[in-house]
């Protein structure tokens, strides 16, 4: 069988893809054609291990630091069983997260961030998630606007040893039929139909791996991937960009959202492609999340709104009242921590010395 996702191969067999390829290399406003995108065609089973450790990452920024810092102490409060933690930020912020993360057990790493795509950065960072914590197992994605909001630990997100993954197959989203030459306007930015939703992504991720695609993996924090779909990412897109490679594939792409490339669900299709049988698939769109029993131990906000701006948490706060973040964190005991600020830091830093010891048996 032809390697379906080999660049070379597309692009001298089909001249539509040729063309917008070319387009792309001079200039990501430039683009046109369309693109042609093999079915889908699952790969062999992988026989993988059970995983055994794990890893938190945040990737954020200091216009985001008094979100991260509720975010960083909800981690010290709530969470158990991490045996990594690591916050990612352009290196001019590292100064101002060091004491946050310093006190509730974090690593904070700083970066160049490209200043023509900084969004593109920290969606590359995050794909390479498994350099930055190269001894975990699973990873955990988190926002800086998110906060663990219950007691839990990475098994709670590993039920028979395989990673959780809710997900929603894209033509739910669908309202209308879908054209010939929608995904080069989506691509290009020449013609973005925002009544599509989700579904957007799907053009993002089918035009960076060649191939179609099923599964929309973007539903709710935390993200949880297996260390190898990062890696197996990394080289399906080197492979169909020799030129760019990775990092310079997903730097072309358009930094504005909608932006051309979108991380998470680029790797939910290659968790899924590749790596199936090491997932838990939950069905968000037919099967209420509220069964998994995790609705809730992570709840997310929104940064834009302002710590006072009302914020739907669809009944994962503890009561209906608690309807701004401001009023979320304060419930949990996060908004003001001075007081027991060396409590946590003790607690944590415990927590993590635990998770080590454990994890060098």
């Amino acid at each position: 069988m032809p390697d379906l996702l080999n660049a070379d191969a597309l692009c001298y067999n089909l001249p539509g893809l040729l063309k917008i390829l070319t387009a792309m290399l001079k200039s990501e406003e430039t683009f046109s054609g369309q693109s042609s995108i093999e079915p889908v065609n699952p790969q062999p089973a992988t026989v993988l291990a059970p995983p055994k450790t794990a890893g938190l990452l945040w990737v954020t920024y200091k216009k985001d630091l008094k979100w991260f810092e509720f975010s960083a102490r909800s981690y010290a409060k709530f969470a158990n069983g991490w045996n990594f933690a690591k916050c990612v930020v352009p290196k001019r912020d590292v100064k101002a997260f060091k004491p946050v993360c310093e006190a509730n057990g974090i690593e904070v790493w700083g970066g160049d961030e490209w200043e023509d795509k900084p969004f593109n950065w920290h969606q590359t960072m995050k794909c390479h998630a498994d350099d930055h914590l190269p001894g975990a197992d699973v990873i955990f994605h988190c926002d800086a606007d998110s906060v663990f909001a219950k007691k839990c630990s990475p098994s709670d997100w590993l039920p028979n040893r395989k990673v959780l993954m809710p997900y929603q197959n894209y033509d739910t989203f669908l309202k209308r039929s879908i054209g010939p030459d929608e995904m080069a306007g989506f691509m290009s930015g020449e013609k973005i139909d925002g009544e599509l939703g989700p579904y957007n992504w799907k053009f993002a991720v089918e035009f960076a791996l060649g191939r179609s695609v099923e599964r929309e993996c973007m539903r709710l924090l935390p993200i949880v991937h297996r260390r190898e779909v990062y890696e197996k990412t990394r080289q399906l897109i080197s492979e169909r960009f020799p030129k760019k490679k990775f990092d310079g594939y997903v730097r072309s792409c358009r930094d504005k959202y909608p932006q051309s490339f979108c991380e998470f669900n680029t790797l939910g299709a290659v968790a899924h492609i590749c790596f199936e049988n090491g997932y838990e698939w939950w069905d968000f769109f037919g099967r209420p999340y509220e069964e998994s029993g995790l609705w809730g131990n992570i709840i997310q906000s929104w940064s834009h709104g302002g710590l006072n701006g009302n914020c739907n948490y669809y009944g994962q706060a503890s009561d209906q009242t608690i309807n701004t973040p401001q009023k979320l964190f304060a419930s949990l005991g996060i908004l003001d921590t001075s007081k027991s600020s060396g409590l946590l830091k003790f607690w944590s830093r415990f927590k993590n010395a635990r998770a080590r010891r454990h994890d060098a048996k």
